[in-house]
């Protein structure tokens, strides 16, 4: 694989365009995603309680504190991580549903919470140092331990019980957001942060946790969460990272007793009818714009330059527009789930960029389109919608590293809110990945089509 070095003016005009690119279409794509996530959380709140005339009841709050350990993802990551240690306090603001609020999904979900949360995680404990190794090409061996800088999450929270009674409760969690790193990657003071390249960057977290009600009001609340902090392949570096650990921490829950009554009263008369759900076929038609930087471009800007070269650890990448369409066949059969299959269509003008970076001797294809099919799956909660796909290119030409590194499988997972008032249209982000390491960041705008009816039944 041969690297064409550019001419040094084309190279300052590319800087200063990654410059623009960074600064404003990765801060507008994140900011549309926090938008996005907070107004589709408010909507639903506010439309499903609007009418509720003891709504403190509703709301609770929780103080959470948790030590945690980075999580090494493979062996690349292995050479050069050496302290895994953060501290991690949390502030949330819980809206839970409750039987009052008539809405059957939120039955179907045992009366689930969504919550707002705040959190302030100390990764200073967290550090890397790359020891030489003939991997690393012309890279040097840095003078220093680079840390991991502080960072701030505000991210939202789904919250289901499994089980729930007077004294306990056993939950899991998903939570998505944003959150800021103070330190990230710089070639002078963190060369070796391969972790985090941007300040701005996507929250995901998942956990399981066991409440124990000491009152109606209190309980304490421990168990085990993970969560990841990464930019969706917006900038460079993005590995991510990813912790696990141990959470404790105290609630506040006015709506307990509520809730446990509600449970005893549908034990006591388990005869009583449910309304019935009627399962439908339908349609998704799709279309995403979406935004990435190049693996590539970092590989050789890091790995395969020396210091007078003008790309030598260079901060700044080109954001590149990919552009995606689906056409998917849905069956709704609860009012939770649907489940279904698709054809989705990508296209990378940026195809062209791999190809002068693969170099003109180079075996490999490159073609801007891309095709897959892929199993969908969709999880409702009122307005709000996950989606998640996984699928497999039936075509995917896009040189060295995609051959080596992408695999033939794929993953999609995002959130949207649908507008009844526009016949359900849905506007929402997604995250494309392969094998976990993502590709790009998309927004999405979804017209979901009714099919067929099909015969009711009872959910």
């Amino acid at each position: 694989m041969i690297y064409k070095l550019r001419p040094y003016s084309t190279c300052r005009k590319m800087y200063l365009l990654d410059k623009l690119h960074l600064s404003y279409v990765h801060g507008f794509f994140l900011l549309m995603r926090v938008r996005i996530l907070l107004i589709a959380m408010l909507m639903t709140v506010c439309s499903t309680h609007a009418a509720d005339n003891d709504s403190t009841k509703h709301w609770g709050f929780g103080l959470s504190f948790s030590p945690s350990k980075a999580i090494v993802m493979d062996e690349y990551q292995r050479k050069w991580q050496k302290k895994r240690n953060n501290f991690s306090v949390e502030l949330a603001a819980t809206r839970q549903w409750l039987p009052r609020d008539s809405s059957q999904i939120a039955a179907d979900y045992n009366y689930p919470a969504l919550s707002i949360s705040l959190k302030q995680s100390w990764n200073h404990g967290v550090t890397m140092h790359r020891y030489p190794d003939h991997a690393w090409k012309f890279r040097n061996e840095a003078n220093y331990d680079t840390k991991l800088g502080n960072s701030l999450s505000l991210y939202a929270t789904f919250q289901r019980p499994i089980i729930r009674n007077w004294k306990w409760e056993f939950d899991y969690t998903l939570s998505i957001g944003a959150a800021y790193a103070h330190r990230i990657y710089n070639p002078q003071s963190d060369i070796d942060n391969e972790l985090i390249g941007a300040h701005t960057s996507i929250y995901f977290g998942a956990g399981t946790h066991l409440t124990y009600h000491m009152t109606d009001l209190w309980g304490i609340r421990f168990g085990i969460d993970y969560w990841h902090m990464s930019n969706g392949a917006m900038d460079r570096p993005n590995k991510g990272a990813n912790f696990i650990g141990p959470t404790l921490g105290v609630v506040y829950t006015p709506y307990h007793k509520e809730l446990v009554e509600n449970h005893r009263r549908n034990k006591l008369n388990p005869d009583t009818i449910k309304p019935q759900f009627q399962p439908y076929l339908f349609t998704n038609i799709a279309v995403a714009v979406g935004a990435k930087t190049l693996h590539e471009d970092w590989n050789h800007s890091y790995f395969g330059t020396t210091p007078d070269d003008p790309e030598y650890y260079r901060t700044k990448f080109t954001i590149h527009t990919t552009l995606a369409a689906q056409l998917d066949i849905m069956y709704r059969y609860a009012r939770r789930w649907a489940s279904g299959i698709g054809i989705d269509v990508f296209y990378g003008r940026y195809a062209k960029t791999i190809e002068k970076m693969d170099g003109e001797n180079s075996p490999y294809k490159h073609h801007p389109w891309s095709t897959g099919i892929a199993l969908k799956h969709e999880v409702y909660f009122e307005q709000l919608i996950c989606q998640i796909g996984i699928g497999y290119y039936l075509n995917r030409e896009m040189g060295y590293f995609a051959d080596i590194v992408e695999k033939p499988y794929y993953e999609r997972v995002g959130v949207s809110y649908a507008f009844k008032k526009l016949g359900g249209l849905r506007l929402g982000f997604n995250i494309k990945a392969h094998l976990t390491k993502a590709d790009y960041t998309e927004l999405l705008l979804t017209m979901p089509i009714t099919v067929k009816k099909l015969k009711t039944k009872k959910h």
